[in-house]
C-alpha cells in the first residue's frame, strides 16, 4: 500500500553530504598549516635568541658573557631575583669581611657573630 503525503507539505531532498575525503584533505591542509606555523615560530625565536646573544658578547665582551652565563642558570637571558639573590648573599658576607678587615686596622673591636 502507498503512503499519501499530507497536503501542504513538500517532500524533502536527502541531504548532500561532503565526501570523506574532502573532510581528509581539510585536516591534512590544517595539520599541515599548525606545522609550517609552529616551525616558522621556532626558527623566530632561535634568531631572535641568537641575536640577543651576539649583542650581549658586543655589549659585555667574553668575560662579561661567561659572568653573565654563570649567572643566568636557565637560559633564559634574563638574571631574575632567584638566580641573583646567591650572587648578592656573596657581596653581603664579603662586603662585612671587608669591613671588619678595615676596623680591625684601625683598631676598633669587632664582634663576632
Amino acid at each position: 500500500m502507498a503512503r499519501h503525503r499530507r497536503p501542504g507539505r513538500c517532500a524533502r531532498e536527502p541531504a548532500v553530504r561532503p565526501s570523506s575525503s574532502f573532510w581528509r584533505l581539510a585536516l591534512l591542509l590544517a595539520l599541515l598549516w599548525v606545522a609550517a606555523t609552529a616551525w616558522g615560530y621556532a626558527g623566530y625565536r632561535k634568531a631572535q635568541t641568537t641575536a640577543k646573544q651576539e649583542a650581549m658578547l658586543r655589549a659585555l665582551g667574553t668575560e662579561g658573557q661567561s659572568l653573565f652565563s654563570s649567572l643566568d642558570t636557565d637560559r633564559d637571558l634574563y638574571i631574575s631575583l632567584e638566580e641573583f639573590r646567591p650572587i648578592a648573599k656573596r657581596l653581603k658576607l664579603r662586603d662585612e669581611r671587608c669591613m671588619d678587615d678595615e676596623h680591625e686596622r684601625r683598631g676598633n673591636i669587632v664582634a663576632s657573630p
